[in-house]
């Protein structure tokens, strides 16, 4: 049963339908594995670019409030600490964020609030923040973040040079616990296992989930961000046997960069779901389209099997079988030209039976009137011997050789009766022979015809199989068509996938487009599958017109062994004839001397020797005779057993129901 044409067709199709669906889901879940990272990225990009933003607002906040500060009168103009320590405290004041400011001057001395006994030995002047910013008086310097030793917080300091008239008097600061900076950071949650990191220029990790306040430089992806000297961008690394990815910008003021991490196997398991989703999809369309394939081409393929066992029914003689078929494509053609092919056979073995149920009544008819025929010949010979055995005793019986002459001429007319009815018999085997060659000559022509009607069939077969195949090129041009519309659509998706929300609406009219291409592929492989299932068909009802014709072949042969034999029975006939007519005419002659024998009686016995002789040549005569009678015979009942063999042969056809 799996050796049909129907199931080879199903597990081909199935399979190639198997195979892209397994292509398509591959690449679908690689797409939106990669579609999915790709969104993390940029949404990564918007949140650290807003965070960097937000940060460097803040800081921003605090350079524009210390070049207040360092601008301001009272700093500018203090002629003592009260001055400066009520400045410093409304700095506080409206800026919470700030752990502590103060200002140191070229005189060493340094005023801060909160107070803070900082000892006798203590010189502004050789602190780093001083420094800096003496070096660079138009900027707002920032240090790296270290522990505050009064409150023990993570801070950051920021300094700006007092400058009047062209001179640095001094550097106002401040010390900005980073809490107020990293706060809402640490608390931001990311989705897929990510998590937000803020690393300073050297390096340490100001908010990190496991190694906050820390060197960070020993963890790889880390030391690849430091190094980077892009503003922005993304990082791919492999940190103890886990591919991360960092998404990170940088803060201009500080050169920190603040950045989203992710592991890729949690991004990847974000697309495990719908990955499992088409998997499911593309099963349940695999079944569907299975089940509407397998009865599909149940339901086409339906006339095929029972033309086939139509085929077989006639393969095996029964010409009384038919096939009804009503429609207008290539099977209904192909039934229709089968059902004249069948009529066209049914027609032809008829006349073929009638042919040779003629040939075998003439053949038992000339058999019979040759027996008949030898018989007579027997008769002949024996009266003939009989004849030359009287003749030898009739010296001395002269009477009784009168009598017997009298008998002899008695059986002389007897002969010439039975001469005549043999000619008789002659003349209607000559004719019944010439009927019989007829009916040979009418059947190589129906043979013939049949001949040629089966020529135009296998040449309608051929022009089916050259239209099919012109089908096939349209296919291919089809399916050509269907895959550039397939990749048109593909860079549709990408180019809308680029445009974000912007090209939504024309990524689903590309995904509409890619599935019109791939119903239209797999629509053209199912019409190809199915031309080349009517191709193999057509290819075997050609083989089996081929063997057809070469049955008629050697039934034309047979029947032209047939022809020969009725002609050499024709012959053989006219020879028994021109015999037969020489006897007669001699019969005759000596009816006529019959009168005369009878008054040369006794001259007869004279001359017994010389009648004896006579009866010799008689005799041989007849042997002679006898010779051509069993030559006929013969020839007789070949044709006999040649008409039966043709008959046997007809017989294997059925042509009446």
């Amino acid at each position: 049963m799996r050796k049909s044409l129907k199931w080879q067709l199903t597990a081909s199709i199935l399979a190639v339908l198997l195979i892209g669906l397994a292509l398509i889901t591959m690449l679908t879940t690689a797409r939106i594995a990669k579609q999915t990272e790709t969104t993390i990225i940029e949404q990564s990009r918007v949140m650290t670019a807003t965070m960097a933003s937000s940060m460097t607002k803040f800081l921003m906040s605090y350079e524009q409030s210390l070049e207040q500060l360092a601008t301001s009168y009272e700093i500018r103009h203090a002629t003592d600490d009260g001055d400066v320590t009520g400045r410093l405290a409304d700095y506080r004041t409206v800026y919470g964020a700030a752990s502590s400011a103060y200002y140191g001057m070229e005189d060493k001395s340094l005023t801060i609030l909160p107070t803070v006994d900082l000892g006798k030995d203590f010189n502004a002047t050789t602190r780093d923040w001083y420094k800096r910013a003496i070096a660079a008086p138009q900027q707002v310097i920032w240090t790296a973040p270290y522990v505050d030793a009064a409150t023990g917080n993570d801070s950051v300091s920021a300094a700006k040079a007092v400058v009047k008239q062209g001179q640095v008097q001094g550097v106002v600061g401040a010390d900005i616990s980073l809490s107020a900076l990293t706060g809402e950071l640490q608390q931001t949650k990311l989705d897929f296992d990510g998590f937000p990191m803020l690393i300073d220029a050297a390096g340490k990790a100001i908010v990190h989930p496991t190694i906050a306040g820390q060197d960070g430089t020993d963890v790889s992806y880390i030391n690849k961000l430091v190094q980077q000297q892009k503003n922005d961008g993304v990082i791919h690394d492999t940190y103890k046997g886990q591919d991360y990815v960092v998404i990170y910008h940088t803060l201009p003021s500080v050169g920190w960069k603040i950045a989203t991490v992710y592991k890729a196997e949690a991004i990847a398991a974000s697309a495990n779901g719908v990955k499992w989703l088409i998997i499911g999809f593309s099963a349940l369309m695999f079944a569907i389209m299975g089940t509407y394939l397998f009865w599909t081409l149940t339901r086409k393929l339906k006339p095929l099997e029972q033309m086939q066992h139509v085929m077989h029914d006639v393969a095996e003689g029964d010409l009384t079988v038919r096939f009804v078929y009503k429609a207008d494509d290539e099977i209904g053609r192909l039934a229709t030209d089968f059902a004249t092919m069948t009529t066209a056979m049914r027609t032809l073995m008829e006349t073929v039976k009638q042919s040779t149920v003629t040939v075998d009544a003439q053949s038992q008819q000339l058999n019979a009137l040759m027996e008949e025929t030898n018989a007579s010949s027997e008769e002949i010979t024996a009266a003939v011997q009989q004849i030359a055995a009287t003749a030898t005793t009739s010296t001395h019986q002269t009477e009784e050789a009168e009598r017997g002459t009298l008998a002899w001429a008695t059986q002389l007319q007897m002969i010439d009766q039975q001469m005549m009815q043999m000619l008789g018999h002659t003349e209607n085997t000559t004719t019944q022979t010439t009927n019989g060659k007829q009916q040979i000559v009418g059947l190589k022509q129906s043979f013939m015809t049949s001949e040629e009607r089966m020529q135009q069939m296998l040449t309608a077969l051929e022009l089916l199989d050259t239209k099919v195949t012109s089908i096939h090129h349209v296919m291919d041009v089809i399916e050509t068509i269907a895959n550039q519309t397939t990749l048109l659509a593909l860079n549709a998706s990408i180019e809308a996938a680029r445009a974000g929300e912007h090209g939504k609406g024309f990524a689903v009219v590309a995904q509409e487009v890619q599935l019109l291409a791939a119903q239209s592929t797999q629509a053209t492989d199912e019409v190809r599958h199915t031309i080349e299932g009517l191709q193999h068909d057509a290819q075997t009802v050609t083989q089996t017109m081929q063997q057809f014709t070469t049955q008629f072949a050697t039934q034309a042969v047979r029947i032209e062994e047939t022809s020969s034999m009725f002609e050499q029975v024709d012959e053989a006939t006219q020879q028994l004839s021109a015999t037969i007519h020489g006897v007669s005419a001699a019969l005759d002659e000596m009816g006529q001397h019959k009168e005369t024998l009878q008054q040369t009686m006794k001259a007869l016995a004279m001359h017994a020797e010389e009648t004896a002789a006579a009866c010799e040549e008689v005799s041989a005569s007849s042997t002679e005779q006898l010779y051509a009678m069993d030559a006929v015979t013969q020839a007789s009942e070949q044709l006999m057993a040649l008409s039966q063999t043709l008959q046997h042969e007809m017989n294997r056809f059925k042509t009446i129901e």
